[in-house]
């Protein structure tokens, strides 16, 4: 099986300068900001981090606060106390006491409600916390790595993501390339996964040919490495043969997307012209909420995502006047309100 980092597979330049960062920053203590497209492999690049730090050997928790109720962020991150809420029969430690003297992630960072900032804030700058329901103070002995898949400065403008917050976790900004930037390692990654799951499933595979690879490479892979892995897994259980064929891909492709339709003209039918030499293509068109802000809508993204980012746009623009945005969102206030509240935007 082809040589992986820590798990994560690629020799091209763009990946040797993100396997470069993690073993420069690794061995220092400090916050890491892992910024990168969803799919991209954002956590491994934080586990690549804990397992070449000093605290290797401790625990290691990954936090998606994006699936995390604005109600019970607090309690999973801090622990609460019995009695501290109805329903809490018994006390729990939270991710920062189970974490202790290793780390702890923290992905779609962007996504918290301000209040759990400052509880975060507070933490990183005083190593302490307290449980909900609590009043002891516990010592916190965590790193802690954070990721985004989107810009944190554009909600600093909109007033949804706290500046202090920010500078205190990109001490080390580490950008993840798209899968797109970086297409010379798409047929590695293809042959990677074919042998992974050629090994799990038993199936009679060995490869690909050349129109296969070919147009593996040239579709824009708008999930990244996680849609890629999807496609290899169908491909691997549907193949006909002992070789996956063009004509496969091609169907593969078309069955990927959201819809049949996007998988684009160039990615499915001409993939001769995007066979450039370098990694990188241009991106796709964005959506354009005024004269002087865009928010880039890409295959792959839900329809609750572009709409959070466009919400936030917008209060950019109008500088926190929610009333102004609601206006140019065409919505009501109250709608805009319950939307506000709804993505943790408060």
């Amino acid at each position: 099986m082809s040589e992986a980092f820590h798990g994560m597979v690629g020799s091209s330049p763009a990946m040797r300068r993100v396997y470069k960062s993690i073993r420069s920053v690794s061995p220092l203590d400090v916050p890491v900001l892992i910024l990168g497209e969803s799919g991209s492999g954002k956590e491994l690049v934080a586990r690549a981090i804990h397992n070449e730090s000093p605290r290797r050997s401790g625990p290691f928790h990954a936090v998606n606060a994006g699936v995390l109720t604005p109600e019970l962020v607090a309690s999973e991150l801090f622990g609460h106390e019995k009695g501290a809420f109805t329903g809490a029969t018994t006390a729990k430690k939270g991710y920062f006491e189970s974490a202790d003297g290793g780390t702890l992630f923290l992905d779609e960072i962007s996504t918290m409600r301000l209040e759990t900032q400052i509880d975060l804030l507070r933490v990183i700058e005083t190593q302490t916390f307290t449980r909900v329901g609590g009043t002891a103070p516990i010592s916190s002995n965590v790193r802690i790595l954070a990721a985004a898949n989107v810009d944190l400065r554009r909600h600093i403008r909109a007033n949804t993501f706290r500046p202090d917050l920010y500078y205190r976790l990109s001490v080390f900004p580490l950008a993840l390339p798209p899968l797109r930037k970086r297409r010379r390692d798409i047929p590695v990654l293809a042959e990677y996964f074919r042998q992974r799951f050629v090994a799990e499933f038993n199936r009679p595979v060995v490869g690909f040919d050349q129109g296969a690879l070919r147009r593996l490479r040239a579709y824009d892979w708008p999930g990244n490495v996680r849609e890629l892995s999807n496609v290899i897994i169908r491909l691997v259980i549907a193949a006909r043969d002992q070789m996956i064929t063009e004509a496969e891909v091609i169907d593969a492709l078309h069955h990927t997307a959201l819809d049949p339709a996007l998988p684009t003209a160039a990615a499915i039918h001409e993939p001769e012209q995007r066979e450039a030499t370098g990694d990188t293509l241009a991106e796709p068109a964005p959506a354009v909420v005024d004269g002087n802000d865009t928010v880039g809508i890409t295959a792959g993204r839900t329809i609750t995502d572009v709409e959070r980012d466009l919400i936030v746009a917008t209060l950019e623009q109008t500088r926190g006047n929610r009333t102004s945005a609601a206006k140019l969102l065409g919505i009501s206030r109250k709608s805009l309100y319950n939307k506000i509240r709804s993505y943790g935007l408060e």
